[in-house]
């Protein structure tokens, strides 16, 4: 057993070496196969890249969202104020739309009716980050943040993509004013005009 281990690994020894004829390369069958595996793997891949995406643009609204939501709270309990979230990019008059999709904006009301006078400052407006999200509340379909910082109405926004497998992100606004998040796993995304 000695003289084998030592006759394995005396550097004395020769190695038979494999050489290669001197073409080298892949065949076309080779490709062929390779090119074959590379597209079924690219294939199975795009369906996970599209959820990937479209819960990326969710989130991302989503964030806006509580963002402006916490701003406006903060804003109102600083300066001591009422101030206005409405659907849309036309704030004059908070409508009883539901569809907030297409952005929101705050403003401050001093005179508590609900639109924007020209005397009133308007303080944000956020535009719709992309088309294949949509944004619900409930009716009256605006919000606003007294100067205590407690929020009119309460009620739950839903954030769904459209045509896609990711389930609705619900942000919950409270009374209080604070706000919170919840995944919707067994809730439908409903895309047309509540």
């Amino acid at each position: 057993m000695a003289r084998i281990l030592c006759q394995f690994y005396n550097p004395a020894t020769r190695i038979p070496v494999f050489h290669r004829s001197r073409q080298t390369g892949v065949s076309l069958i080779e490709l062929l196969v390779v090119c074959l595996t590379i597209g079924i793997l690219v294939q199975l891949a795009i369906p996970s890249f599209q959820v990937l995406s479209d819960r990326t643009k969710r989130n991302a609204t989503t964030r806006l969202l509580i963002t402006d939501l916490n701003w406006a709270r903060t804003e109102a309990l600083a300066n001591s104020t009422r101030l206005y979230l409405c659907p849309g990019q036309n704030s004059d008059r908070c409508r009883s739309n539901t569809d907030w999709s297409q952005g929101w904006s705050v403003f401050s009301d001093q005179n508590h009716n609900g639109q924007l006078e020209p005397s009133e400052l308007l303080l944000v407006r956020t535009l719709a980050l992309n088309n294949s999200i949509f944004v619900r509340f409930r009716k009256p379909g605006y919000l606003f943040y007294k100067n205590d910082g407690s929020a009119w109405p309460n009620g739950t926004f839903k954030i769904c993509t459209a045509g896609s497998k990711v389930p609705p992100l619900l942000v919950i606004v409270y009374r209080t004013g604070r706000t919170r998040t919840s995944t919707g796993t067994d809730l439908e995304c409903i895309q047309k005009q509540i």
